[in-house]
């Protein structure tokens, strides 16, 4: 896998299927609707950057208010010869966000997510308890300009 293949695309639905999810994330397919992500489509800028023809990452911004939005991804299994590169991909993403606060969720206990969370600016704020489609423990994260 070579980072000088990496191409950013519109996010679609489809990219979803295609992903090899994290060990992390994988409970997600069984719970993640069309009109769920669809709405992830529609709610705000969002993005998928590929390596070659494979997704690697799926992310953006699902914007509630002028204010305020909240920063979601979906990370390949696959990415961690790329890691880096898509790192900084989401620092540059998140730096164009005009918001004044981005929240984000973390699985509970997920440090390896936690400590992303970290590195892009996020403090954890509060525990959520069961959220999204399936209902499992997250925290919140809050990062402020």
């Amino acid at each position: 896998m070579r980072g000088s293949d990496i191409t950013l695309r519109p996010f679609d639905p489809a990219h979803f299927d295609a992903i090899d999810l994290q060990p992390a994330q994988a409970y997600v397919r069984d719970h993640m609707t069309r009109r769920h992500l669809e709405r992830m489509r529609d709610g705000g800028p969002a993005f998928s950057v590929f390596v070659g023809d494979e997704p690697m990452l799926l992310g953006g911004l699902v914007e509630f208010s002028a204010e305020r939005g909240m920063l979601w991804s979906i990370l390949s299994a696959r990415a961690g010869g790329v890691l880096v590169r898509l790192h900084r991909y989401a620092l540059r993403f998140i730096e164009t966000v005009d918001r004044a606060e981005i929240t984000a969720t973390c699985q509970t206990g997920y440090a390896a997510g936690a400590r992303w969370l970290g590195l892009l600016g996020f403090e954890r704020w509060q525990a959520l308890g069961p959220y999204g489609p399936a209902a499992v423990p997250h925290d919140l994260y809050l990062r402020v300009r």
